[in-house]
């Protein structure tokens, strides 16, 4: 790895961990290390609208992500309508920036996929417990992190 990657993977790495880990040799996957180190959380946007090409390349990505049961019981909603933007901004108080944001994706666990699959096989539904909301749940935290 080279001084200037190890020595931004480390500042990288020490900014979220008071005992950050010593960097190691350079690997194929060091630019993705660095890249996947220094990720944050954004609430500051641009005023300018996300290409719709873009959203539903990263979506089917996101969408493709292994799964907790292999049921894919995940769905994302994109918003783009800033009237939409507004009321959901006024259910999470505290996160003005939704409302000003040039579109949202809401990743939602989606437990009726498996349902209708056992509806349209003429098959009882035997997952209907508290399992299948755990699974819905990683499933979308899952596409959520795959983002």
């Amino acid at each position: 790895m080279s001084k200037a990657l190890q020595s931004d993977l480390q500042r990288a790495l020490a900014a979220r961990f008071s005992d950050a880990p010593a960097c190691f040799e350079s690997t194929a996957h060091s630019d993705l290390l660095r890249s996947m180190a220094a990720r944050g959380s954004c609430s500051a946007f641009m005023d300018k609208p996300v290409p719709s090409d873009w959203v539903r390349i990263i979506s089917a990505i996101a969408l493709s992500a292994p799964t907790k049961s292999d049921l894919q019981q995940s769905d994302i909603i994109v918003l783009e309508s800033k009237e939409m933007q507004r009321r959901l901004a006024t259910l999470v108080s505290g996160q003005t920036w939704i409302a000003d944001a040039p579109m949202i994706a809401v990743i939602c666990g989606n437990n009726r996929h498996q349902r209708l699959l056992h509806e349209w096989h003429g098959v009882p539904f035997a997952n209907d417990h508290l399992d299948a909301l755990f699974n819905a749940a990683g499933d979308a935290a899952i596409t959520l992190g795959a983002l």
